[in-house]
């Protein structure tokens, strides 16, 4: 499904500077080439929110090195309530003024492997 309609993607940037250290520019720029050249996914939307000095200091490096096309992707939210411009709220989380409460991914992974015993490393069934 990604790959017709896309995937419009959150990223909350409380608390980064204890990821300040990571952030050199070999880290960055896999983490760039991971994302958009090795994932075969499209990216409609990259929304940021509780934009940091930090996180602004990168991104005025990385929005050089993307297409323009990309980079009207890209939207910073200082208010995580800004959100729901952009999204229903019945899918946001209740700390960013949605009316999602329930998001754990814990569920949701184990409904999806369910069968994943049935299944050789490949990943199709097994019917022999």
């Amino acid at each position: 499904m990604t790959q017709i309609s896309g995937i419009k993607l959150i990223d909350d940037f409380t608390d980064t500077v204890k990821h300040m250290r990571y952030c050199t520019p070999q880290n960055l720029f896999l983490l760039y080439n991971a994302t958009f050249s090795c994932i075969p996914a499209r990216y409609k939307e990259i929304h940021l929110i509780n934009k940091s000095i930090f996180l602004a200091a990168v991104w005025a490096v990385l929005k050089h090195l993307l297409s323009e096309k990309m980079r009207k992707r890209f939207f910073f939210h200082s208010n995580p309530e800004d959100l729901l411009n952009h999204f229903p709220r019945s899918i946001i989380p209740t700390k960013y003024g949605g009316s999602l409460s329930n998001y754990h991914d814990a569920e949701l992974m184990r409904k999806m492997n369910k069968d994943h015993g049935n299944c050789p490393e490949g990943g199709q069934p097994n019917y022999f």
